[in-house]
């Protein structure tokens, strides 16, 4: 935390599914033309003629819908909510010792760029956090989850002029090892700096998922895009895969639209030392339907980065494990 003054993919969405890339060829082996003599001694080679070798074909890969296990999402949304909610309280108590048991020692604190690495830097600037704002109030949010990430929703107030019924509210994605967190990446909301959210991106892509038209889909994407849900087994690589992906999501899914309900962006003070622009993202509600026919909405968070075309290089998806339950998108 540092402070500054019918879509279903998405990431997926949403549906389970694993991509298998086949490819096939067949060759005729070569024939003797039987009009062609015999070699025999001392008699002249004749060249056999060449053999005949059909196209090589490489069909687009195929989809197959695989949905996680209930327990498995379940055990996932409960380890992603015990660990973002004993770093809230590791801040709340201000005890560098506390801070120090959620961290591990490498610690990459990611804001734009590797701003703050290693716990010793962490805790600095924690302690300067904490001079600054001796008022600062918190509490953690929602949290959702991947196969291997967990995004979780820092709420706080006292602090900028932040009420507790407006609070400033942070999105941190964090990559833990051995029960410790050992990458935190940072976006932000309005109140830290509007001008980095591009509300009119997100909507376009919840637009364009909701409509059910396929070429609408395919083009929010660059040819080198990187679609992944690893919570569902998808990662879809540049346009052929992302085309039958898209496919079978709508096709499989007709009935369901996203809406954008929270957009947030990434600090983009960085952008002059790298390559890859800040990511945007959002808290999106998907409207399906559950098992029995009925209204059922999933809610799940998007992370897109852009080029500088405006077109999304690579696509997350982070999911509320509950409502993914609910829902009967786990079996």
């Amino acid at each position: 935390m540092t402070h500054h003054n019918k879509l279903l993919p998405l990431a997926g969405i949403f549906l389970a599914a694993c991509l298998f890339f086949t490819g096939c060829s067949s060759a005729v082996k070569p024939v003797l033309d039987t009009d062609q003599p015999l070699l025999v001694e001392n008699q002249t080679e004749t060249p056999l003629p060449e053999p005949t070798v059909e196209p090589t074909l490489t069909p687009y890969p195929t989809v197959q819908v695989v949905l996680p296990a209930a327990d498995q999402i379940l055990a996932l949304g409960e380890s992603c909510a015990e660990i973002y909610q004993g770093q809230i309280e590791a801040w709340i108590s201000k005890d560098p010792e506390k801070l120090r048991a959620v961290y591990t020692d490498d610690i990459v604190h990611f804001d734009g760029k590797p701003l703050y690495v290693g716990i010793d830097e962490v805790l600095g600037m924690a302690q300067m956090m904490f001079r600054a704002f001796p008022r600062w109030e918190m509490k953690a949010g929602p949290t959702y989850i991947s196969q291997n990430e967990c995004l979780g929703t820092w709420l706080f107030w006292n602090t900028s002029g932040w009420k507790e019924e407006d609070p400033g509210i942070e999105f941190d994605i964090l990559e833990t090892r051995e029960g410790k967190i050992s990458f935190w990446r940072l976006f932000y909301d309005h109140h830290f700096d509007s001008d980095r959210i591009d509300e009119g991106f997100l909507q376009d892509f919840a637009a364009a998922w909701s409509s059910g038209d396929l070429e609408s889909v395919l083009g929010l994407y660059s040819r080198d895009a990187v679609v992944e849900d690893t919570l569902l087994g998808v990662t879809a690589y540049g346009p052929d895969a992302i085309r039958v992906y898209a496919d079978t999501v709508l096709s499989e899914n007709p009935e369901i639209s996203s809406e954008l309900t929270y957009p947030f962006a990434e600090d983009d003070f960085a952008n002059a030392e790298t390559e890859v622009l800040a990511s945007k993202g959002g808290t999106f509600t998907l409207n399906t339907l559950d098992g029995q026919g009925s209204p059922c909405q999933i809610q799940a968070v998007l992370i897109l980065t852009p080029d500088d075309q405006g077109k999304i290089q690579h696509q997350k998806t982070f999911y509320d494990a509950v409502s993914l339950r609910t829902c009967g998108w786990a079996d």
